[in-house]
């Protein structure tokens, strides 16, 4: 899971697209592609190679079954499993601190909670606990619900498999509450050069804390115990690429957060 937000980066990240001349056109207006589920579609048309996983990427990327020649249904939230041998080493993902991240799902309209009763912030998150590791690790059904709307948490040998598949198939590790410095990282290491789109906060939320973290007092001390030990590990292989590629504060804002109006 990526997050609304890095869709657009993604879409106008023009070196991704290189031998595609839809998809480099897509990239000159801004990745707009995107945003609809046409968009997908059509890149996998004209542009075969580049993406051959449509239910790993994302609702606004999914093909719907109604209008695609490819019969593959919306998929929202799903697990890795099944495409993960195919993009293996192709995969870009955000982390979040687990806390923080089922808080602002809660703010969200309580997002993939399907019990009915609208729940206690304890009740919401006892249910969706687990959501990344889930995604990492549990099969991918696009015709069943979400993994992370089944209220079942992971099993000790699934987060074993979220930590394996974390460590070696993973290109990009990002962190959602470090999002500038995810952003100046992803393009030391791919290439390309920083652009508006990549800080576009795309969804924001009523209860947004862009510069300050959610109060936990109503989770009563609950801890996601397999989304932390996912968290520690992508923490760690965040901070290894920012010493690897060289990658600080100073050097972002001489080299990337300029160009963008963006700040630290």
């Amino acid at each position: 899971k990526c997050g609304s937000s890095f869709q657009p980066a993604l879409g106008a990240f023009t070196e991704l697209w290189e031998g595609c001349p839809w998809g480099e056109a897509a990239a000159a207006d801004g990745g707009n592609c995107f945003r609809s589920m046409r968009g997908l579609e059509q890149v996998m048309t004209d542009c075969p190679e580049t993406i051959n996983s449509p239910c790993a990427i994302s609702t606004e990327c999914a093909v719907s079954a109604a209008s695609s020649s490819f019969g593959k249904p919306i998929c929202f939230h799903e697990g890795l499993d099944l495409k993960y041998s195919i993009n293996k080493g192709h995969i870009v993902a955000m982390f979040r601190q687990p806390e923080q991240r089922i808080i602002s799902g809660f703010f969200d309209g309580a997002h993939s909670y399907v019990k009915g009763a609208e729940p206690t912030m304890l009740e919401y998150a006892q249910y969706i606990q687990g959501c990344q590791t889930k995604m990492l690790s549990r099969h991918m059904e696009c015709e069943s619900a979400p993994v992370c709307s089944d209220g079942i948490p992971p099993r000790q040998k699934e987060t074993a498999l979220a930590l394996t598949r974390l460590h070696q198939g993973i290109a990009f590790v990002g962190i959602t509450d470090s999002w500038d410095l995810s952003m100046c990282l992803f393009h030391a290491k791919f290439g390309g050069s920083c652009k508006a789109e990549d800080f576009t906060n795309v969804h924001p939320g009523t209860n947004s804390t862009a510069r300050s973290a959610y109060d936990t007092s109503d989770l009563h001390g609950f801890v996601d115990e397999a989304d932390n030990l996912i968290f520690a590990a992508a923490e760690r292989l965040f901070r290894e690429d920012l010493e690897r590629f060289g990658v600080t504060d100073e050097r972002c804002e001489a080299t990337c957060w300029p160009k963008t109006g963006s700040a630290a």
